[in-house]
């Protein structure tokens, strides 16, 4: 908490307004954040969830509501699935609620 303190501290020096700058856990130009730690689902889920809480304006790469595991470019970028109707997934649920709370609050 004291690292993101001292960031947040950084940024307010650095930019007019922080609260227009992206947020964001995972984007196209990276591998996903479960390439690298797969095992790490708990950890994927917090920095969704902070990127979609924390100041700034939150940016959420598709998939990562399926906890997509893609690696370099272009595995990275995997084909979002077909049935629009699928969101039962852990993440998709909990996603779900973070942008109600947001909307709420």
């Amino acid at each position: 908490m004291r690292d993101i303190s001292k960031q947040y501290e950084y940024e307010d020096k650095k930019f007019k307004n922080v609260d227009l700058l992206g947020l964001f856990a995972e984007n196209h130009d990276l591998p996903r954040f479960l390439s690298h730690s797969p095992k790490e689902f708990e950890s994927f889920r917090n920095a969704l969830v902070f990127s979609l809480t924390a100041r700034g304006i939150p940016f959420f790469y598709y998939g990562g509501e399926h906890a997509y595991r893609g690696g370099e470019d272009p595995s990275n970028r995997e084909a979002l699935f077909t049935d629009l109707k699928h969101t039962d997934s852990i993440i998709y649920k909990m996603v779900k609620q973070v942008n109600q709370f947001r909307s709420r609050y």
